[in-house]
């Protein structure tokens, strides 16, 4: 399903282009009003998270990933039919709604089937879905109308659903939490060849939940490791949207018009798109091989090393220097930066929010992350044009990538390494942490 909700996600991208150039709601867009199209459904997204927590844990993590699914099928059969701004903006906070849900409870999902041993590697496979959502937006964006899109995204969100609901299972997590062990082995052996690691699993997930602490949610957020796996991944989503993606993702095509390249500029994201499924598609032999930290600190430096030469293109361009000679480098920065971001910076974050979480919090905090994350997508999606005007596009570049070397300093004081640990063996190493003397 994340095919879909990444296809939504970039779906402003080459539509941007369409709706301030043609009469498709009767007269060209303006700037403001396809900033608000952006930014409405980062709005929804958040709202979708806070949804997302209040019924995944009472009808399960599969329900209710289907159930936050049907916005955005209702909002795409809308806009097809009804050519209104208004309507359009609704449409886009209902999309933002299935692409909040999606996107905290799926990785919930994932982190709860998968193995120790492979969760890394899974939870890869769940980036690296979304972004063929995010190329098929890009590939096919600019090359149909923008009803045939619409219509496509729908048909794609209505074909992920239908298969998800026939070949997925609940969680083992979520049966035990309702007392239901034989549901919990079922789960299980869906995924599990062993019967000793079911039997071994099963009993590590009870012991586990069983010796949590009991409680509302507010007496469970005054626990020290708690209180700190919130502001860690808080803290990791908010340097993730400043390494800058957010304003690829979402103004990709609008940049590449702003800086100039040789190629059309719609061919642009789709060469990026391609990259950057490379660059999740590597990360799956590389997650549970090395650690999260030494992932996080490479692909930083890496992301600095590209983001510094393009700030300085801009720079010289905006000063009107000729810069025809080197007018491959945005392109070659830009390929190199979404590469390594989507190889380390892209999942990680989300990777070791699901992990860090207790299991009776774990779609609580997920989506309490993933709510201030996608406010700050909001803000970063509502105020990118008028950050160019003030700051310039080559100084925004220069920002983001310092923000990237900020984080490295963060990820090494402040993030535990979770490779190859089980998620109850990952709840005693923050418990020593939390409680270690200074």
């Amino acid at each position: 399903m994340n095919i879909a909700t990444g296809a939504m996600v970039t779906w402003s991208s080459p539509v941007i282009p369409k709706l301030t150039t043609g009469n498709y709601y009767g007269r060209p867009l303006t700037t403001d009003e396809t900033t608000w199209m952006t930014s409405l459904m980062t709005l929804g997204a958040a709202v979708g998270t806070l949804v997302s927590a209040c019924i995944a844990d009472r009808i399960g993590k599969k329900k209710a990933s289907l159930v936050m699914l049907a916005p955005s099928v209702l909002g795409y059969a809308v806009i097809s039919i009804v050519r209104v701004i208004g309507v359009l903006y609704f449409c886009r906070f209902l999309a933002g709604l299935s692409i909040g849900g999606m996107t905290t409870v799926v990785p919930t999902y994932t982190g709860e089937i998968a193995s120790k041993e492979k969760r890394g590697s899974m939870l890869a496979i769940v980036g690296s879905s979304a972004v063929l959502g995010f190329l098929f937006s890009y590939s096919v964006g600019p090359y149909v109308s923008v009803l045939t899109l619409n219509l496509l995204i729908m048909g794609l969100s209505l074909l992920s659903g239908t298969l998800f609901m026939i070949f997925a299972s609940e969680t083992a997590y979520f049966y035990i939490l309702r007392g239901d062990k034989q549901g919990a082995e079922a789960a299980l052996r869906r995924f599990r060849s062993s019967e000793e690691e079911i039997k071994m699993e099963l009993l590590e997930i009870s012991i586990r939940i069983r010796e949590e602490p009991q409680g509302n949610i507010f007496d469970l957020v005054k626990s020290t490791t708690v209180l700190k796996s919130y502001f860690v991944a808080v803290m990791l989503l908010v340097f993730q949207n400043l390494t800058g993606i957010t304003a690829v993702q979402y103004y990709s095509q609008p940049i590449f018009d702003m800086i100039g390249v040789d190629i059309p500029t719609e061919l642009c994201p789709i060469i990026l798109g391609c990259i950057q499924y490379v660059g999740g598609f590597t990360a799956l032999f590389v997650y549970d091989k090395f650690g999260r930290k030494i992932i996080m600190y490479v692909t930083a430096v890496v992301m600095i090393l590209a983001e510094v030469p393009l700030g300085v293109f801009c720079y010289l361009k905006d000063r009107g220097d000729d810069v025809s000679s080197i007018s491959f480098l945005p392109l070659v920065c830009l390929s190199v930066f979404i590469f390594f971001y989507n190889l380390g910076w892209g999942m990680i974050p989300w990777v070791i929010a699901a992990e860090i979480f207790p299991a009776k919090l774990r779609v609580t905090g997920i989506c309490a992350v993933a709510f201030i994350n996608w406010i700050m997508v909001f803000i970063i999606t509502k105020t990118f044009d008028s950050m160019v005007r003030t700051f310039t596009l080559g100084v925004l570049f220069w920002i983001f990538a310092t923000s990237c070397l900020i984080s490295i300093i963060f990820v090494k004081f402040m993030v535990t390494e979770t490779r190859g640990k089980s998620l109850e063996e990952i709840q005693d190493a923050l418990k020593k942490k939390a409680t270690s003397p200074k």
